[in-house]
């Protein structure tokens, strides 16, 4: 697309709009369940497992948690171990998802967990809140913690999707370097030439 040329980015898919529910509740033939086939196609083709995927977004874009889970929903339904984390700083981001109250990313990057990295699962997909203390979790996104639990992850999964704040906040850039490869969710009438430039820099 045009957006893509702008800052030299590859389309890995346009996701149709659609409404409550997420890729496992939609028929086999729905054409949201077929573009996340293509975006999932696409990873596989260009990466190796274990794979390291960042997921962030243009500011215009109002959340990516949905996409984030759909990306994973369709990972496990090739067949592959997937971890979620969630990094993106947003309160509720996993509100009817993964309960708040159990331990999450800020309690593993404060210390004050044990060695294990305990994850929920959800509809197959295994997922990491992030904690009750978003601003731990924000300080300590750029420590040496923060690339341990990715390591450790890394070592127990076939993917772990890190769902990241803006892209271009300094949190994205540092877990983008984390990670594989990024992908960034635009939105269609909302993102624009200049920011897909920007964010490409």
């Amino acid at each position: 697309s045009g957006l893509a040329a702008a800052g030299g980015l590859r389309v890995w898919s346009q996701v149709p709009r659609r409404g409550l529910g997420f890729l496992d509740d939609l028929d086999d033939g729905d054409p949201v369940r077929e573009s996340f086939r293509r975006v999932r196609a696409a990873i596989l083709r260009t990466t190796s497992r274990p794979c390291v995927v960042t997921i962030t977004r243009d500011a215009s874009v109002p959340a990516v948690m949905a996409t984030a889970l759909d990306l994973g929903l369709s990972l496990c339904d090739a067949g592959h171990d997937v971890v979620l984390v969630d990094a993106s700083l947003e309160p509720d981001a996993l509100a009817g998802i993964a309960s708040s109250s159990e331990i999450g990313l800020s309690d593993h990057l404060a210390g004050g967990t044990t060695h294990q990295l305990w994850t929920q699962s959800w509809r197959g997909l295994r997922v990491l809140g992030a904690g009750e203390e978003l601003a731990t979790t924000r300080d300590l996104l750029s420590s040496v913690h923060m690339a341990g639990v990715v390591r450790r992850l890394r070592d127990s999964a076939d993917y772990v999707l890190l769902v990241a704040p803006v892209a271009a906040s300094a949190e994205a850039v540092t877990l983008g370097a984390l990670s594989d490869v990024t992908v960034l969710v635009a939105g269609e009438r909302l993102t624009t030439h200049a920011t897909v430039r920007q964010l490409a820099d």
